[in-house]
């Protein structure tokens, strides 16, 4: 499913989310929802603004639907279906993602109907979807432009990263790229450090990321997995090595750093960064 607003930067959403709906051979629900206007007890009669505001709904889900259409077919042709509602934008997408595969908004859509913001829509919709959610940047490339950039996981060890290897082991195999496996470590402060024996910490490390990794290689014999064990901050790793993908996935929720990185400022800098789609797995 894919939220738009009929927005040129929610147009590359929708593009998106249609030649991944056509990787995986799975339909595409396109949804734009208008905020519902405040009542009052004149609104018995529908004003022109309001007359305006369906039209243009209705000019911009048709924008979107045949953006999904030529795009899918790249992949191959899928069935795509459309739905206008007016709700409150981030309550009626969180509602829909109970029944959907995957969901994705884009960002910064600024369109006359309304907006879908990297802001308080995709984040509220990132926090609290049902289903795996996928922030598309407007700079997103089709993926016959994507090159052979691989899909970049973050794990930290905690049981929601394995929801994300699996998203991203997923992806990768479906692109035919390289699922490279971002493991970070030794956030400690300064006087902590005295004294700490970082060769053994690296091996736990590496036995850490290991385990986490455990059986993903046989679930898919043909893909390539690399692992990176880096001393660093996870943000700061992930961002650079997102520069040279095309698909970040994290967890939600995941332990220590990693795990606070999307829900407070270090996710919301990470979020409005990177510049390859994002997908937020649960």
């Amino acid at each position: 499913m894919v939220g738009t607003d009929g927005s040129d930067p929610s147009i590359v959403a929708v593009r998106w989310a249609a030649q991944t709906a056509a990787l995986h051979d799975a339909p595409l629900h396109i949804a734009l929802v208008v905020e519902a206007p405040l009542a009052s007890d004149d609104d018995d009669p529908p004003r022109p603004a309001a007359l305006l505001r369906v039209r243009e709904a209705d000019e911009a889900i048709e924008r979107a639907a045949n953006a999904a259409v030529a795009a899918a077919r790249t992949v191959r042709d899928i069935a795509i279906g459309t739905e206008i509602r007016t709700a409150h934008i981030a309550t009626a997408l969180i509602e829909r993602s109970r029944s959907a595969a995957m969901l994705v908004v884009g960002t910064r859509g600024i369109g006359r109907v309304q907006r879908v913001l990297l802001g308080s829509v995709s984040t509220a919709v990132a926090r609290d979807a049902d289903c795996p959610v996928a922030v598309v940047p407007a700079e997103t490339p089709l993926l016959d432009r994507a090159g052979t950039g691989p899909v970049i996981v973050g794990v930290d060890g905690s049981a929601a990263e394995q929801a994300a290897i699996e998203v991203a082991a997923t992806e990768a195999s479906l692109r035919g790229v390289e699922l490279v496996a971002v493991h970070t470590w030794g956030e400690v402060e300064p006087l902590g450090a005295i004294g700490t024996d970082w060769t053994a910490l690296r091996r736990t490390e590496e036995a850490l990321l290991a385990t986490s990794l455990a059986g993903w290689q046989e679930q898919y014999p043909e893909l390539t997995i690399r692992r990176e064990v880096v001393r660093d901050r996870p943000e700061r790793q992930l961002l650079e090595r997102s520069r040279d993908g095309q698909l970040l996935v994290v967890g939600n929720r995941g332990r220590g750093a990693l795990g606070r990185l999307l829900f407070g400022s270090v996710g919301d800098a990470l979020l409005r960064s990177v510049d390859r789609p994002i997908v937020i797995a649960r």
